[in-house]
């Protein structure tokens, strides 16, 4: 089963990108799912792929935190 990440923008249409075994989320370019928000930092969160359809979302470290 092939997992995604949606980004939801009510400007656009919903974005659909392909989960990874480490799948960071921020600004900077280098991330897989980047996101164009102020609020969200450079490297904002990782999503972690630990087997069996489990994932883990990993604040970096974030000012504004993840949910």
């Amino acid at each position: 089963m092939t997992s995604f990440v949606e980004i939801l923008n009510c400007d656009e249409p919903v974005q659909q990108l392909h989960c990874l075994p480490i799948t960071p989320i921020g600004r900077d370019s280098t991330n897989v799912v980047q996101l164009a928000d102020p609020l969200c930092s450079r490297n904002h969160a990782v999503i972690n792929y630990v087997g069996k359809d489990n994932y883990y979302l990993i604040d970096m470290g974030s000012r504004n935190g993840v949910y």
